[in-house]
């Protein structure tokens, strides 16, 4: 389960949550400097521009964050893991007894021998 070990990611997953954690490898780092080097740049572009109206500049730097998000999300998105939700229990199968190992499912009064969540066979523990 998970992905293949040798493929080098410049991202992690998040450990709960969907999304991507901390930079990996340098790789990762240079692009996180390169965004806050973006936002700090643009903004004291458009804070220069738009100095005399408030109303532009908030608009400046928010449209600055939100293409440099953009672009991070971008590079996370094809140099990081496959997203999906993570939570603690499902990604370790550590559900506590009386639950379904696979889903997490409660099973309490289930006599059927199968889960009917997920439709996965009951293990004993």
């Amino acid at each position: 389960m998970g992905e293949p070990p040798d493929k080098t990611y410049w991202f992690r997953a998040k450990t709960f949550g969907w999304g991507f954690g901390a930079p990996t490898c340098w790789q990762g780092w240079a692009v996180l400097l390169a965004y806050v080097a973006l936002i700090v740049a643009g903004s004291i572009a458009i804070s220069v521009e738009f100095r005399w109206s408030l109303m532009w500049l908030l608009g400046g730097i928010g449209a600055v964050v939100a293409a440099a998000s953009l672009l991070l999300l971008l590079v996370c998105w094809w140099k990081g893991p496959k997203l999906r939700w993570r939570s603690h229990a499902k990604d370790t199968g550590d559900y506590p007894v009386g639950r379904c190992q696979n889903c997490g499912y409660d099973l309490t009064g289930n006599v059927t021998g199968v889960c009917s969540e997920c439709g996965r066979a009951i293990e004993d523990r």
